[in-house]
């Protein structure tokens, strides 16, 4: 895409977008620093910042070329062998730099193995004593992501097998990072605890800045869905913790601070479909989030986790704007760190501050000494050539498909099987799922039997409709066919009507309105009970039957191609996604061609997802036949006697004997190679592919992504010296109490500022909106672009988002294509 980065050392101002907002009044403490600035005259200096995310560090010493890690490599996208290696480059660029802070969102290792996280960190200490010996005296703060706690995936390859790694819990984290934001110098938010959101803690690591370092993640069974100490992808900011934030937020941008979040997962969705495709990827209660943070004062957020370089704004309704600032992911394409300013100016009686970001490409990356550790270890020129190669491949969407299918098909079961299932994606009780099935079964068909479905089966015509009066679906044998009718000539179907002529030629009784049949709600509920045990038992009790299957949809899903310049469905993924992580998305026109395709023509109906889908269903009809041989059907559950003649009766034994499993069914409506021609048009599904694919590769909020900046009003030039100043700005009294404010802008009721020893309590409200004392600002913030931000919009279901993923993203389907982007983000 012809993306060109520059390197660390360097940050470029031009270009940039400048935003101007106003701030709140309220008592001041953050951390242990409590004081004010000491004079309007002397500004703080400027602060030169780097962020690096989502390392993934996987120690060399924990790797082995086995089977086991081959699989665990190609279940996920991210560069495990390369971590170490691309770490170094980042530090090497970082130390070039020389900026006074470093940022880490999260995700220090690969799994919370505890060897990572020593070495990770050794690291880091490693590169402040280089500039420390340079003469710059760099503070680096890390937060947790959800690969770094609890992790059980954390293992342990050297043994030429997989074995559990030692893992690190939320004690051990805190006291290996002890220097990177867990000391003396911050306020911690639970520091005796290990529940979800005890990693938390506050600090001013420069004049002018409060950093509050948020842990936004699942790992505790106070949090966890599965109610046990294991991580989870999803994030959450419970309440408690959420008004910790906020009143620690409002306390520093009272003394005119600039406050900075810093957190792993989103709290402002980074393209339109986030919240329903992947909202994992966000705080649960983003909504809540975002406009308590604004309200509260925080400018910016620093977030990873979706490995992409996005900015999004959100303005509340009070008009404060929040920027979220997502870096990408050192392990995963494009291996970007950012680096950028914050700096003070006075003009016209104020102070602000400009926050400035850009990013920084690393380059070329050296094994150095791993090279004699890792088989094949040869130097890479450019890191993110390399690992544009290495998003997605065929391979790694094959092993993500299969080690996700396996895993849900286990979790169905272990949960009940799939009736249960069917009916929670359902949104229905189960003990109702036969009846809604049959209502919907009902409601679709003709009410007369002249208006019927009409089917012909060899020389016997049949109607197909439903009965209000007797509350039956109706199978009764007609006189003569119409053009219409469908013709059911499968071999299997040719063999089933000449078994019936056979059996008609035998008998006395052959008028041809002797065949009835019905389906009532309790035999379809008993033949669904027996169908859905037997499914369980076949299939979900042992996932590998049908791995055969699964391979051959996603080979033929992935290689169908979309244009006739040999793109396929596995390179418009690709690029959709890759669009996204580089940043400053700029789509180029095969894509858009493509994708338009996938939308289909006017009224999305017929688009290139239903022409895929069918093809590989088509191609995999002889492995889906096999696997469906498997599970046995009782059709005479089903199907009962409508008449006691003895054709009726002579029927149903054939129907039975013929129809025995659920392949006989393939075999009786589809020829061969023709099953996925029988799959109608779903234009919603087209329409959500294409949505999909199309806000992965276009902004349509901040489309800046790499260079820029906003600025931010920090305080009056004149001090202020407590008490109501008539702007509504709280002061600070000489023990660091704070004013009561009663003007337009946010308010701290009997705020207490601190004690001697610097620790913090906050009395009363919190950063309200207050009424209006006349001046242009009202709230925590007001952002003078705050029509550019947009409403964020709600959170989608998790568990469709695992079960389509990629699959819309790809128009490629709701099983194969879906899997891959879920799972290659799974846990990402």
């Amino acid at each position: 895409m012809g993306h060109i980065a520059r390197t660390a050392s360097s940050i470029s101002r031009r270009g940039f977008v400048k935003i101007a907002i106003a701030g709140v009044g309220a008592a001041y403490l953050a951390g242990n620093a409590s004081r004010a600035w000491a004079s309007e005259e002397k500004l703080p200096d400027q602060v030169k910042f780097a962020v690096m995310s989502d390392l993934h560090y996987f120690s060399p010493s924990l790797w082995s070329d086995c089977a086991d890690y081959t699989t665990a490599e190609n279940s996920d996208r991210k560069m495990f062998k390369e971590s170490a290696a691309i770490l170094d480059a980042a530090l090497a660029n970082i130390v070039a730099a020389k900026p006074d802070i470093v940022f880490v969102p999260g995700d220090l290792t690969k799994d919370s193995e505890e060897v990572c996280h020593e070495e990770t960190h050794a690291k880091i200490v490693a590169a402040r004593e280089q500039l420390k010996a340079a003469g710059v005296d760099t503070k680096f703060f890390v937060i947790n992501g959800n690969h770094d706690v609890n992790n059980s995936n954390g293992l342990d390859f050297s043994s030429g097998a997989a074995a559990q790694a030692q893992l690190a819990d939320p004690a051990r984290f805190r006291e290996i990072w002890a220097d990177c934001g867990y000391g003396e110098e911050s306020v911690l938010y639970a520091p005796d605890s290990t529940s979800a959101g005890s990693l938390s803690y506050a600090t001013r690591p420069a004049e002018g800045l409060t950093l509050i370092a948020v842990d936004s993640c699942k790992y505790s069974a106070d949090q966890t869905d599965s109610g046990i100490d294991e991580h989870e992808t999803s994030g959450v900011i419970g309440q408690d913790l959420l008004d910790w934030v906020a009143a620690k937020a409002a306390e520093a941008r009272a003394n005119g601070d600039v406050v900075i979040v810093m957190q792993h997962h989103g709290v402002v969705p980074h393209f339109d479909d986030e919240p329903t495709l992947l909202g994992e990827y966000l705080v649960d209660n983003y909504e809540a989030v975002a406009p308590a943070y604004a309200d509260a004062g925080v400018s910016i957020v620093l977030t990873g986790h979706m490995h992409a370089n996005d900015i999004s704004a959100y303005t509340s309704a009070a008009g404060n704007t929040l920027h979220d600032v997502e870096t990408d992911s050192l392990a995963t394409y494009p291996s970007y760190i950012r680096t950028g300013t914050l700096s003070w100016n006075k003009t016209n009686e104020a102070i602000n501050a400009e926050f400035a970001v850009d990013v920084a490409a690393l380059g070329a990356v050296s094994y150095g000494a791993y090279a004699d550790r890792i088989a094949d270890a040869a130097d890479i020129a450019d890191i993110t050539a390399y690992g544009k190669e290495r998003t997605l491949t065929q391979s790694v969407v094959d092993t993500i498909a299969k080690d996700f299918a396996s895993g849900y098909m286990t979790q169905i079961y272990a949960s009940g099987g799939i009736k249960p299932a069917v009916a929670g994606l359902l949104n229905i009780p189960e003990d109702d799922l036969a009846d809604q099935l049959f209502s919907m079964i009902a409601n679709m068909l003709p009410a007369t039997f002249e208006e019927g479905l009409q089917v012909a089966l060899s020389s016997f015509n049949f109607s197909i409709w439903y009965d209000s009066a007797t509350s039956r679906v109706k199978i009764d044998q007609y006189k003569e066919s119409t053009a219409s009718a469908m013709q059911l000539s499968t071999p299997m179907a040719v063999e089933l009507g000449e078994e019936l002529e056979a059996q008609a030629a035998t008998t006395y009784s052959i008028e041809p309105s002797n065949i009835s049949f019905y389906i009532d709600a309790a035999s379809l509920s008993a033949f669904l009970d027996d169908a859905c045990a037997n499914v369980d038992a076949a299939i979900l009790a042992n996932p590998s039957s049908a791995m055969p299957l699964l391979g051959t949809l996603v080979n033929a899903i992935v290689n169908y191609a979309v244009d006739d310049q040999g793109n396929t469905v596995l390179d418009l993924v690709d690029y959709a996604y890759q669009t996204h992580l580089m940043g400053n998305e700029a789509c180029e026109a095969w894509a858009e061609n493509a994708m338009a395709k996938v939308a289909g023509g006017e009224g999305n109906t017929e688009g290139l997802l239903m022409e895929v889908l069918r093809s590989a269903v088509n191609t995999s009809q002889d492995e889906a036949t096999t696997l469906l041989e498997t599970v046995s059907l009782n059709v005479g559950l089903l199907v009962l006697k409508g008449n006691s003649n003895f054709m009726t009766t002579l029927a149903l034994g054939v129907l039975k004997s013929t129809v025995k499993n659920a392949g006989d069914v393939v075999g009786l409506v589809a020829e061969d190679g023709t099953l996925g021609n029988l799959i109608p048009d779903i234009p919603a599904l087209s329409g959500f592919a294409y949505s999909a694919l199309y806000t992965l590769s276009h902004d349509s909020n901040e489309t800046n992504d790499h260079t820029f900046a906003r600025s931010i009003y920090a305080k009056d030039a004149q001090p202020d010296n407590g008490g109501n100043d008539g702007d509504g700005s709280g002061g600070s009294d000489g023990n660091g109490n704070g004013g009561n404010t009663d003007g337009g802008n946010g308010s701290t009721s009997g705020g207490n500022g601190g004690d001697s020893n610097g620790n913090s309590s906050t009395d009363g409200n919190t950063a309200g909106t207050g009424g209006n004392d006349g001046s242009s600002t009202s709230g925590a913030q007001q952002n003078t672009e705050k029509a550019s931000a947009k409403n964020m919009p709600k959170t989608g279901d998790e568990t469709v988002a695992v079960m389509l993923g990629v699959a819309a993203v790809a128009g490629a389907g709701a099983v194969a294509a879906g899997t891959a982007l879920h799972k290659m983000n799974k846990d990402i």
